[in-house]
Protein backbone atom coordinates (compact mmCIF):
# COMPACT_ATOMS: atom_id res chain seq x y z
CA UNK A 1 0.00 0.00 0.00
CA UNK A 2 1.19 3.27 -1.57
CA UNK A 3 1.55 6.37 1.64
CA UNK A 4 0.08 9.55 0.00
CA UNK A 5 2.06 12.73 1.41
CA UNK A 6 0.06 16.04 0.59
CA UNK A 7 1.69 17.95 -1.73
CA UNK A 8 3.99 20.94 0.18
CA UNK A 9 2.59 24.47 -0.69
CA UNK A 10 3.87 26.98 -2.38
CA UNK A 11 4.31 30.89 -2.36
CA UNK A 12 3.80 33.47 -5.38
CA UNK A 13 7.19 32.65 -6.17
CA UNK A 14 7.15 29.43 -6.63
CA UNK A 15 8.79 28.20 -3.58
CA UNK A 16 7.89 25.41 -1.29
CA UNK A 17 6.79 26.11 2.38
CA UNK A 18 8.86 24.08 4.49
CA UNK A 19 7.05 22.95 7.55
CA UNK A 20 8.70 23.73 10.92
CA UNK A 21 10.18 21.56 12.95
CA UNK A 22 8.22 20.67 15.65
CA UNK A 23 11.30 21.28 17.91
CA UNK A 24 10.57 24.86 16.92
CA UNK A 25 6.83 25.55 17.42
CA UNK A 26 7.93 26.47 21.15
CA UNK A 27 10.45 28.99 20.03
CA UNK A 28 8.17 30.92 17.12
CA UNK A 29 5.82 30.69 20.20
CA UNK A 30 7.48 32.73 22.89
CA UNK A 31 9.41 34.94 19.80
CA UNK A 32 5.83 35.76 18.90
CA UNK A 33 4.73 36.50 22.34
CA UNK A 34 7.82 38.80 22.97
CA UNK A 35 6.91 40.61 20.00
CA UNK A 36 3.06 41.53 21.06
CA UNK A 37 4.32 42.63 24.36
CA UNK A 38 7.01 44.37 23.19
CA UNK A 39 4.15 46.18 20.31
CA UNK A 40 2.00 46.79 23.70
CA UNK A 41 4.76 48.14 25.78
CA UNK A 42 5.59 50.69 22.93
CA UNK A 43 1.77 51.10 22.51
CA UNK A 44 1.48 52.26 26.29
CA UNK A 45 4.41 54.44 26.33
CA UNK A 46 3.29 56.42 23.26
CA UNK A 47 -0.21 56.33 25.41
CA UNK A 48 1.50 57.85 28.37
CA UNK A 49 3.82 60.17 25.85
CA UNK A 50 0.61 61.71 24.25
CA UNK A 51 -0.65 61.85 27.99
CA UNK A 52 1.71 63.98 29.31
CA UNK A 53 2.62 65.93 26.48
CA UNK A 54 -1.30 66.89 26.56
CA UNK A 55 -0.86 67.64 30.48
CA UNK A 56 1.95 69.53 29.68
CA UNK A 57 0.68 71.56 26.58
CA UNK A 58 -3.21 71.92 27.50
CA UNK A 59 -3.93 71.05 31.21
CA UNK A 60 -1.39 72.60 33.72
CA UNK A 61 -2.38 71.76 36.73
CA UNK A 62 0.22 69.91 37.72
CA UNK A 63 3.15 72.24 36.12
CA UNK A 64 4.55 73.62 39.13
CA UNK A 65 4.76 70.68 41.21
CA UNK A 66 5.98 68.63 38.55
CA UNK A 67 8.44 70.81 36.94
CA UNK A 68 10.02 73.17 39.92
CA UNK A 69 13.49 73.00 40.35
CA UNK A 70 15.44 73.58 43.74
CA UNK A 71 18.82 72.75 45.53
CA UNK A 72 18.51 69.77 47.77
CA UNK A 73 20.57 69.64 51.09
CA UNK A 74 20.91 68.55 54.49
CA UNK A 75 19.26 71.32 55.91
CA UNK A 76 15.69 72.56 54.87
CA UNK A 77 15.54 68.99 51.86
CA UNK A 78 14.98 71.73 49.45
CA UNK A 79 15.99 75.95 49.09
CA UNK A 80 15.65 78.01 45.91
CA UNK A 81 17.88 78.15 43.23
CA UNK A 82 19.96 81.52 43.31
CA UNK A 83 19.41 83.36 39.79
CA UNK A 84 17.57 81.13 38.32
CA UNK A 85 14.01 81.96 35.82
CA UNK A 86 11.76 79.78 34.31
CA UNK A 87 7.95 79.95 33.06
CA UNK A 88 4.76 78.89 34.80
CA UNK A 89 1.27 80.36 33.71
CA UNK A 90 -1.48 81.76 35.56
CA UNK A 91 -4.01 79.56 37.05
CA UNK A 92 -6.97 81.72 35.61
CA UNK A 93 -6.00 83.54 31.91
CA UNK A 94 -3.58 80.18 31.37
CA UNK A 95 -1.03 83.13 30.09
CA UNK A 96 2.91 82.27 30.56
CA UNK A 97 4.75 84.54 32.61
CA UNK A 98 8.16 84.71 34.03
CA UNK A 99 9.29 84.33 37.40
CA UNK A 100 12.93 84.80 38.54
CA UNK A 101 14.51 83.72 41.97
CA UNK A 102 17.11 86.57 42.30
CA UNK A 103 20.76 87.17 43.66
CA UNK A 104 19.49 85.85 47.23
CA UNK A 105 17.07 83.02 45.90
CA UNK A 106 14.02 85.04 46.40
CA UNK A 107 10.87 85.34 44.33
CA UNK A 108 11.99 88.80 43.09
CA UNK A 109 12.51 90.36 40.08
CA UNK A 110 14.92 93.08 41.35
CA UNK A 111 18.21 92.16 43.22
CA UNK A 112 19.46 93.36 46.71
CA UNK A 113 22.92 93.93 47.08
CA UNK A 114 24.40 94.71 50.53
CA UNK A 115 24.59 97.92 50.48
CA UNK A 116 20.54 98.02 49.62
CA UNK A 117 20.36 95.31 53.03
CA UNK A 118 22.60 97.84 55.23
CA UNK A 119 21.27 101.38 54.23
CA UNK A 120 17.23 100.74 54.49
CA UNK A 121 14.69 98.87 57.43
CA UNK A 122 13.97 95.30 56.12
CA UNK A 123 11.02 93.68 56.27
CA UNK A 124 10.92 89.71 55.74
CA UNK A 125 8.26 87.90 54.90
CA UNK A 126 8.50 83.62 55.42
CA UNK A 127 5.84 81.77 54.40
CA UNK A 128 4.82 79.07 51.71
CA UNK A 129 2.89 79.66 47.96
CA UNK A 130 0.70 82.31 49.97
CA UNK A 131 4.09 84.28 50.73
CA UNK A 132 6.13 82.95 47.28
CA UNK A 133 2.95 83.95 44.60
CA UNK A 134 4.46 82.56 41.34
CA UNK A 135 0.98 82.08 40.26
CA UNK A 136 1.15 85.71 39.30
CA UNK A 137 3.29 88.29 38.29
CA UNK A 138 6.11 89.53 40.68
CA UNK A 139 4.65 92.89 40.54
CA UNK A 140 1.31 92.14 41.39
CA UNK A 141 2.02 90.39 45.05
CA UNK A 142 1.59 91.60 47.96
CA UNK A 143 5.26 92.36 48.88
CA UNK A 144 5.77 94.60 46.28
CA UNK A 145 3.05 97.58 46.00
CA UNK A 146 3.78 96.95 50.07
CA UNK A 147 7.43 97.97 49.33
CA UNK A 148 6.26 101.34 47.27
CA UNK A 149 3.64 102.65 49.61
CA UNK A 150 6.44 102.34 52.44
CA UNK A 151 9.18 103.91 50.04
CA UNK A 152 6.76 106.86 49.95
CA UNK A 153 8.42 108.14 53.45
CA UNK A 154 11.65 109.76 54.54
CA UNK A 155 12.51 106.22 55.87
CA UNK A 156 14.11 103.57 52.98
CA UNK A 157 12.79 99.85 53.38
CA UNK A 158 13.28 96.28 51.83
CA UNK A 159 10.50 94.33 51.67
CA UNK A 160 12.21 90.39 51.24
CA UNK A 161 9.95 87.97 49.77
CA UNK A 162 11.22 84.75 51.51
CA UNK A 163 8.13 82.42 51.13
CA UNK A 164 8.71 78.94 49.45
CA UNK A 165 6.07 77.01 47.59
CA UNK A 166 5.45 74.11 49.89
CA UNK A 167 7.19 75.59 53.15
CA UNK A 168 5.76 74.40 56.26
CA UNK A 169 6.71 75.75 59.67
CA UNK A 170 9.81 74.05 59.76
CA UNK A 171 11.51 74.67 56.65
CA UNK A 172 10.48 78.05 57.19
CA UNK A 173 12.14 78.51 60.72
CA UNK A 174 15.64 76.91 58.80
CA UNK A 175 15.50 79.18 55.92
CA UNK A 176 15.57 81.97 58.23
CA UNK A 177 18.12 81.00 59.80
CA UNK A 178 20.03 80.06 57.48
CA UNK A 179 19.42 83.26 55.46
CA UNK A 180 22.46 85.38 55.15
CA UNK A 181 20.92 88.66 55.97
CA UNK A 182 18.87 87.04 59.17
CA UNK A 183 20.80 89.66 61.45
CA UNK A 184 19.76 92.62 59.26
CA UNK A 185 15.48 91.72 59.39
CA UNK A 186 14.29 94.37 61.84
CA UNK A 187 10.45 92.83 60.99
CA UNK A 188 9.88 89.27 60.67
CA UNK A 189 6.39 88.76 58.88
CA UNK A 190 5.62 84.60 59.49
CA UNK A 191 2.64 83.71 57.07
CA UNK A 192 1.03 80.56 58.64
CA UNK A 193 -1.40 78.32 56.52
CA UNK A 194 -3.10 75.23 58.53
CA UNK A 195 -1.32 72.59 56.32
CA UNK A 196 1.79 73.86 57.97
CA UNK A 197 1.10 71.23 60.63
CA UNK A 198 0.77 68.57 58.49
CA UNK A 199 4.04 69.36 56.46
CA UNK A 200 5.75 69.01 59.90
CA UNK A 201 5.04 65.76 60.11
CA UNK A 202 5.64 65.28 56.45
CA UNK A 203 8.88 66.58 56.14
CA UNK A 204 10.20 65.40 59.48
CA UNK A 205 12.77 67.78 60.29
CA UNK A 206 11.66 67.97 63.53
CA UNK A 207 10.54 65.74 66.53
CA UNK A 208 10.18 65.49 70.13
CA UNK A 209 12.53 63.59 72.10
CA UNK A 210 11.76 61.57 75.19
CA UNK A 211 12.08 64.64 77.31
CA UNK A 212 8.94 66.07 74.73
CA UNK A 213 11.91 68.67 73.85
CA UNK A 214 12.25 69.64 70.65
CA UNK A 215 15.04 67.59 68.43
CA UNK A 216 16.60 68.33 64.60
CA UNK A 217 16.49 65.24 61.82
CA UNK A 218 18.89 65.67 59.12
CA UNK A 219 17.05 66.09 56.10
CA UNK A 220 17.05 63.39 53.97
CA UNK A 221 18.47 63.69 50.53
CA UNK A 222 16.87 62.31 47.52
CA UNK A 223 17.51 59.26 45.40
CA UNK A 224 18.30 59.56 41.59
CA UNK A 225 15.88 56.86 41.03
CA UNK A 226 12.76 58.58 42.00
CA UNK A 227 13.69 61.62 40.07
CA UNK A 228 11.95 60.89 36.81
CA UNK A 229 8.46 60.07 37.91
CA UNK A 230 8.18 62.56 40.14
CA UNK A 231 8.64 64.77 37.58
CA UNK A 232 5.66 63.46 35.46
CA UNK A 233 2.40 65.45 35.13
CA UNK A 234 0.23 62.30 34.33
CA UNK A 235 2.05 60.56 37.78
CA UNK A 236 -0.24 63.00 39.80
CA UNK A 237 -3.21 63.08 37.81
CA UNK A 238 -3.74 59.26 37.79
CA UNK A 239 -3.31 59.50 41.84
CA UNK A 240 -5.70 62.52 41.97
CA UNK A 241 -7.95 60.43 39.86
CA UNK A 242 -7.66 56.73 41.61
CA UNK A 243 -8.63 58.92 45.04
CA UNK A 244 -12.24 59.34 42.92
CA UNK A 245 -12.79 56.26 42.22
CA UNK A 246 -15.03 53.51 43.48
CA UNK A 247 -14.35 52.21 47.07
CA UNK A 248 -12.33 49.13 45.88
CA UNK A 249 -10.27 50.83 43.23
CA UNK A 250 -9.46 53.88 45.37
CA UNK A 251 -8.19 51.26 48.11
CA UNK A 252 -5.65 50.39 45.28
CA UNK A 253 -5.11 53.40 44.06
CA UNK A 254 -4.25 54.63 47.96
CA UNK A 255 -2.02 51.84 48.51
CA UNK A 256 -0.31 52.68 45.53
CA UNK A 257 -0.17 56.52 46.43
CA UNK A 258 1.63 55.78 49.86
CA UNK A 259 4.02 53.98 48.48
CA UNK A 260 4.54 56.62 46.21
CA UNK A 261 4.83 58.52 48.67
CA UNK A 262 7.30 56.53 50.71
CA UNK A 263 9.77 56.94 47.64
CA UNK A 264 8.53 60.75 47.04
CA UNK A 265 9.58 61.60 50.38
CA UNK A 266 12.83 60.64 50.39
CA UNK A 267 13.87 62.59 47.59
CA UNK A 268 11.02 65.95 48.59
CA UNK A 269 7.99 67.47 50.18
CA UNK A 270 5.33 68.01 47.29
CA UNK A 271 1.85 69.35 48.29
CA UNK A 272 -0.11 67.01 45.96
CA UNK A 273 0.82 63.74 46.89
CA UNK A 274 -0.44 63.34 51.02
CA UNK A 275 -0.49 60.25 53.05
CA UNK A 276 -4.06 59.62 54.69
CA UNK A 277 -2.10 60.02 57.88
CA UNK A 278 -0.99 63.34 57.24
CA UNK A 279 -4.08 64.68 55.63
CA UNK A 280 -6.01 63.85 58.75
CA UNK A 281 -3.80 66.51 60.76
CA UNK A 282 -4.95 68.60 58.60
CA UNK A 283 -8.86 68.15 58.48
CA UNK A 284 -8.98 66.93 62.29
CA UNK A 285 -7.23 70.50 63.02
CA UNK A 286 -9.86 72.19 60.85
CA UNK A 287 -12.58 70.50 62.77
CA UNK A 288 -11.06 71.30 66.17
CA UNK A 289 -9.75 67.83 67.22
CA UNK A 290 -6.45 68.55 68.74
CA UNK A 291 -6.75 65.19 71.07
CA UNK A 292 -5.60 63.20 67.83
CA UNK A 293 -2.07 61.97 68.62
CA UNK A 294 -0.56 63.24 64.95
CA UNK A 295 -2.21 66.58 65.55
CA UNK A 296 -1.29 66.82 69.34
CA UNK A 297 2.47 66.44 68.46
CA UNK A 298 2.57 68.43 65.52
CA UNK A 299 1.23 71.21 67.45
CA UNK A 300 3.21 70.88 70.08
CA UNK A 301 6.69 71.12 67.91
CA UNK A 302 4.80 74.02 65.97
CA UNK A 303 4.59 76.52 69.06
CA UNK A 304 8.28 75.29 70.08
CA UNK A 305 8.95 76.19 66.71
CA UNK A 306 7.46 79.65 66.61
CA UNK A 307 8.91 80.35 70.24
CA UNK A 308 12.64 79.38 69.02
CA UNK A 309 12.11 81.59 65.94
CA UNK A 310 10.86 84.69 68.19
CA UNK A 311 13.91 84.07 70.31
CA UNK A 312 15.99 84.03 67.19
CA UNK A 313 14.32 86.92 65.48
CA UNK A 314 14.62 89.10 69.11
CA UNK A 315 18.40 88.16 69.81
CA UNK A 316 19.10 89.57 65.93
CA UNK A 317 16.89 93.19 67.64
CA UNK A 318 14.10 92.22 65.29
CA UNK A 319 10.37 92.09 66.08
CA UNK A 320 8.29 88.43 65.04
CA UNK A 321 4.59 88.58 63.83
CA UNK A 322 2.34 85.71 63.00
CA UNK A 323 0.08 86.86 59.95
CA UNK A 324 -2.86 84.37 59.77
CA UNK A 325 -4.09 84.13 55.89
CA UNK A 326 -7.99 85.21 55.86
CA UNK A 327 -10.04 82.15 55.96
CA UNK A 328 -11.41 80.40 58.93
CA UNK A 329 -9.27 77.55 59.16
CA UNK A 330 -6.33 79.61 59.83
CA UNK A 331 -8.22 81.59 62.46
CA UNK A 332 -8.05 78.11 64.28
CA UNK A 333 -4.38 78.40 64.69
CA UNK A 334 -5.04 81.64 67.32
CA UNK A 335 -6.35 78.91 69.71
CA UNK A 336 -3.38 77.53 70.44
CA UNK A 337 -1.19 80.63 70.56
CA UNK A 338 0.09 82.31 73.41
CA UNK A 339 -0.41 85.67 74.44
CA UNK A 340 3.39 86.88 73.72
CA UNK A 341 2.98 86.33 69.92
CA UNK A 342 1.99 89.34 68.03
CA UNK A 343 -0.66 87.93 65.48
CA UNK A 344 -2.21 90.03 62.43
CA UNK A 345 -5.42 88.33 61.88
CA UNK A 346 -6.03 89.22 57.92
CA UNK A 347 -9.45 87.37 58.13
CA UNK A 348 -10.78 90.38 60.06
CA UNK A 349 -9.10 92.71 57.80
CA UNK A 350 -10.79 91.29 54.91
CA UNK A 351 -13.84 90.93 56.10
CA UNK A 352 -13.56 94.74 57.25
CA UNK A 353 -12.91 95.56 53.39
CA UNK A 354 -14.90 92.94 51.59
CA UNK A 355 -19.37 92.88 52.72
CA UNK A 356 -20.55 89.93 54.15
CA UNK A 357 -17.09 88.08 53.96
CA UNK A 358 -17.73 86.20 57.40
CA UNK A 359 -21.03 85.15 55.82
CA UNK A 360 -19.22 83.61 52.85
CA UNK A 361 -16.44 80.80 52.70
CA UNK A 362 -13.13 81.55 51.17
CA UNK A 363 -13.80 80.17 47.73
CA UNK A 364 -16.39 82.19 46.94
CA UNK A 365 -14.63 85.43 47.05
CA UNK A 366 -13.05 87.43 44.10
CA UNK A 367 -9.77 88.03 46.17
CA UNK A 368 -9.11 84.45 44.92
CA UNK A 369 -8.01 82.56 41.61
CA UNK A 370 -11.15 80.78 39.99
CA UNK A 371 -9.08 77.38 39.56
CA UNK A 372 -6.45 77.28 41.99
CA UNK A 373 -6.99 78.15 45.41
CA UNK A 374 -4.75 80.64 46.26
CA UNK A 375 -5.13 84.33 46.51
CA UNK A 376 -5.27 86.64 43.21
CA UNK A 377 -3.79 89.80 41.95
CA UNK A 378 -6.58 91.25 44.26
CA UNK A 379 -6.35 89.34 47.20
CA UNK A 380 -2.63 90.44 46.93
CA UNK A 381 -3.58 93.79 46.90
CA UNK A 382 -5.85 93.69 49.78
CA UNK A 383 -3.17 92.11 51.94
CA UNK A 384 -0.89 95.20 50.99
CA UNK A 385 -3.71 97.36 52.46
CA UNK A 386 -4.09 95.23 55.90
CA UNK A 387 -0.26 94.82 56.30
CA UNK A 388 0.77 98.48 55.13
CA UNK A 389 -1.67 100.13 57.65
CA UNK A 390 -0.66 97.36 60.51
CA UNK A 391 3.24 99.23 59.39
CA UNK A 392 1.81 102.30 59.28
CA UNK A 393 1.43 102.34 63.34
CA UNK A 394 3.92 99.82 64.09
CA UNK A 395 6.84 101.82 62.47
CA UNK A 396 5.60 105.42 63.23
CA UNK A 397 4.63 106.48 59.37
CA UNK A 398 2.94 109.34 59.27
CA UNK A 399 -0.75 108.28 58.16
CA UNK A 400 -1.73 107.99 54.80
CA UNK A 401 -5.04 109.02 53.71
CA UNK A 402 -7.29 107.19 52.07
CA UNK A 403 -7.40 109.38 49.12
CA UNK A 404 -4.08 109.39 49.30
CA UNK A 405 -3.90 105.08 49.46
CA UNK A 406 -6.06 105.20 46.37
CA UNK A 407 -3.85 107.97 44.43
CA UNK A 408 -0.87 105.64 45.52
CA UNK A 409 -2.03 102.48 44.56
CA UNK A 410 -2.64 104.01 41.09
CA UNK A 411 0.27 105.58 40.26
CA UNK A 412 1.87 101.84 41.08
CA UNK A 413 -0.56 99.47 39.40
CA UNK A 414 -0.84 101.76 36.34
CA UNK A 415 3.27 101.36 35.66
CA UNK A 416 2.36 98.18 34.66
CA UNK A 417 0.38 96.82 31.24
CA UNK A 418 -2.43 94.29 32.96
CA UNK A 419 -3.88 94.01 36.33
CA UNK A 420 -5.58 97.26 38.43
CA UNK A 421 -7.22 97.59 41.43
CA UNK A 422 -10.97 98.20 40.94
CA UNK A 423 -12.50 101.65 41.64
CA UNK A 424 -12.51 101.23 45.03
CA UNK A 425 -9.37 100.76 45.65
CA UNK A 426 -7.60 103.65 43.07
CA UNK A 427 -8.31 107.35 42.52
CA UNK A 428 -6.82 108.67 39.15
CA UNK A 429 -4.19 111.12 38.71
CA UNK A 430 -1.76 112.38 36.36
CA UNK A 431 0.84 110.03 36.83
CA UNK A 432 4.37 111.40 34.41
CA UNK A 433 5.92 108.82 32.31
CA UNK A 434 9.35 109.26 33.71
CA UNK A 435 7.84 107.95 37.36
CA UNK A 436 5.81 104.92 35.55
CA UNK A 437 9.14 104.23 34.27
CA UNK A 438 11.09 104.52 37.36
CA UNK A 439 8.50 102.04 39.01
CA UNK A 440 8.97 99.60 35.85
CA UNK A 441 12.86 99.81 36.60
CA UNK A 442 12.94 99.05 40.42
CA UNK A 443 10.42 96.20 40.34
CA UNK A 444 10.85 94.69 37.03
CA UNK A 445 14.57 95.11 36.69
CA UNK A 446 15.28 91.45 36.18
CA UNK A 447 13.40 91.56 33.19
CA UNK A 448 14.72 94.41 31.52
CA UNK A 449 17.26 93.35 29.02
CA UNK A 450 21.20 94.05 29.52
CA UNK A 451 21.61 96.68 27.50
CA UNK A 452 18.31 98.82 28.94
CA UNK A 453 19.64 97.51 32.53
CA UNK A 454 23.00 99.14 32.17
Amino acid sequence: MKTRFAKPSRNLAGRRYQPAPRHDIPRMAVGRTLANLSLLLASCLLVLLLCELFLRFFYPKYQHVAESHYDYNTMRIWSTIENYRRMTRHPDSGLYHSYYWNNLGMRQHRDFSEADIESAINIGFFGDSFTENVRIESQYSFNEPLDYLLNLNQKPFNTLNLGVDGYGTGQSFLHYKSFRYAEKLDYVFYLFTDNDLRNIYETNLFYLDEEGKLARNEAIQPSWWIRFPSRMHIVYLLLDVGQRLPFVARKIFTNLEKKFLEWRLEAEYNKRVHSPRADGIESDFEEGQISNEDVENAVVIFQQLIHLWKESVEENGGKFYIVILPRLDEVRVTTILDDEFDVINLYDCFSEYVKDYQQREWRYQAQRFKRDGHWNEAGNQLATVCLYRFLEQEVGLPVLSDTALREAFFTYYSSFEGWMPDERWIKQVPVPPHVQEGIRDKYLALEKPESEAD
